[in-house]
């Protein structure tokens, strides 16, 4: 229901998830308030979140990944969290650095940041793509960079981060540049790559 958008039929399975007294499960309960957030539904999603009792880290993931379209609603729950005293994750991070990436929230993109440090999670190739993605975002092209150049594996997830943050500081030259580094990499094009090679040549 959730990835097709189905509201209504949503409705009606927590209705039945209700009528047969499944509701205290909490698989299902974190399960609702994803459905409801995809569907849009923020302020069902919010009330089944509410309600939990015993809130884990799935819970509070499904809350910040729903709000992340909305940035700083994201952020306050990801700082409501730590107020909680649940340790983030991996999913946690991502959703955070998205959030602040599309802010430009540079200074808590760089709290995240330390937090991820410390959490070990940077040598994650996920979470150290979407820190690339964050610092580029915020117009630090300099650090994402840096990060770039220390990542063990730079597969074109990779190497697209670094682009797509080049074309956001209008680094044209660079992007070019970049993409002749990635093929003598060895690394194949994708249709991201070649969006971005199109938007730096359209500005020569």
């Amino acid at each position: 229901c959730g990835r097709v958008g189905c509201l209504e039929q949503g409705r009606v399975v927590h209705y039945m998830i209700v009528l047969y007294g499944l509701d205290s499960d909490i698989a299902l309960r974190n399960a609702l308030v994803e459905m409801y957030a995809k569907c849009k539904d923020f302020l069902e999603a919010q009330l089944v979140f509410d309600m939990l009792d015993d809130k884990d880290i799935v819970s509070w993931n499904s809350l910040i990944a729903s709000y992340v379209p909305h940035g700083y609603a994201a952020i306050e729950v990801f700082e409501s969290m730590q107020e909680h005293g649940l340790a983030a994750d991996k999913i946690t991070y991502l959703c955070v650095l998205k959030a602040c990436g599309k802010l430009g929230f540079i200074a808590k993109g760089i709290e995240t940041h330390m937090h991820i440090v410390l959490s070990e999670c940077e040598t994650d190739q996920l979470v150290s793509v979407s820190l690339i993605n964050m610092y580029a975002k915020c117009g630090f092209i300099e650090e994402s960079q840096d990060l770039f150049d220390y990542l063990p594996t730079r597969d074109v997830v990779a190497w697209n981060a670094l682009i797509a943050g080049c074309i956001e500081c209008g680094l044209d030259d660079q992007v070019l540049q970049s993409v002749l580094c990635m093929e003598c990499e060895g690394v194949s094009l994708d249709e991201i790559t070649y969006v971005c090679c199109l938007k730096a040549c359209r500005n020569f």
